[in-house]
């Protein structure tokens, strides 16, 4: 269950907790695979000192996922914020 915080004020997740969230489902995932688990924790245990900045740290563990891998993590964007981008890129 999400926390009362991460959502905005339409009820959605905001953008960084979306992020975070993210990140924390791909740690989990691939800490439940033992071959690639050890090794992720040791890329992972270089950027323990940026914890504090979760979204920073979140971006890294995502590009240590990449890395180790070589899969990119692909975040689907929501339809309706799609349309919004694609409209504003119309009326530039």
């Amino acid at each position: 269950m999400l926390h009362n915080q991460e959502y905005n004020n339409n009820n959605e997740l905001s953008n960084e907790d979306f992020i975070i969230r993210f990140r924390k489902e791909i740690e989990g995932i691939i800490n439940e695979y033992g071959p690639l688990a050890k090794a992720f924790r040791l890329l992972n245990e270089d950027i323990e000192k940026f914890k504090e900045f979760k979204l920073l740290y979140s971006f890294m563990v995502m590009s240590n996922f990449k890395k180790l891998t070589e899969m990119q993590w692909l975040i689907k964007v929501d339809e309706e914020r799609q349309r919004i981008e694609n409209y504003s890129q119309r009326t530039e």
